[in-house]
């Protein structure tokens, strides 16, 4: 004779297959983003708080730069080249000493459809000079980031 497995154990083992009740879930695999310091300087301690922001090309939706926004004003109308953290192309710019001079800089581009985000400048305001870019406002699109934040570069 030949047993016939009872409804209830059919419906327990159907249960079983997608909600096990005895074992727990496994937390997510967060994925591993780079963790960034904050730039501490005159220009930081003079504004109410800096954040990092994310810009996205319109055109693709591709990440283009990681930079510290530090005025609490929303629109982003310049980025200043010593605030920009990734990609290490922009990045990089900082410290190069050939990038004192405006035609020496690139274009700010989208890395990966290379639709023109930013045009080069020179911010000449309040007795000071600093390199930035000019950002197109249609060119992109501005998030909070989702990168983590360390402490700053001096422990404030």
């Amino acid at each position: 004779m030949v047993q016939i497995p009872s409804r209830r154990r059919r419906a327990s083992k159907a249960r079983s297959k997608y909600r096990p009740r005895h074992k727990k879930r496994a937390a997510p695999a967060r994925s591993k983003l780079p963790v960034y310091k904050l730039k501490s300087d005159r220009y930081r301690r003079s504004r109410v708080k800096a954040k990092l922001i994310d810009i996205y090309c319109a055109n693709c939706g591709a990440l283009a730069l990681v930079y510290q926004k530090d005025a609490p004003r929303e629109a982003l109308r310049r980025c200043y080249i010593d605030r920009i953290f990734w990609p290490p192309k922009y990045e990089e710019l900082q410290h190069a000493k050939r990038a004192l001079e405006i035609s020496a800089m690139p274009n700010l581009v989208c890395l990966k459809c290379g639709t023109i985000i930013g045009t080069p400048m020179l911010y000449e305001k309040h007795g000071e000079e600093r390199l930035a870019y000019r950002m197109v406002r249609t060119a992109y699109a501005a998030k909070d980031s989702t990168h983590s934040i360390g402490r700053d570069i001096k422990g404030r």
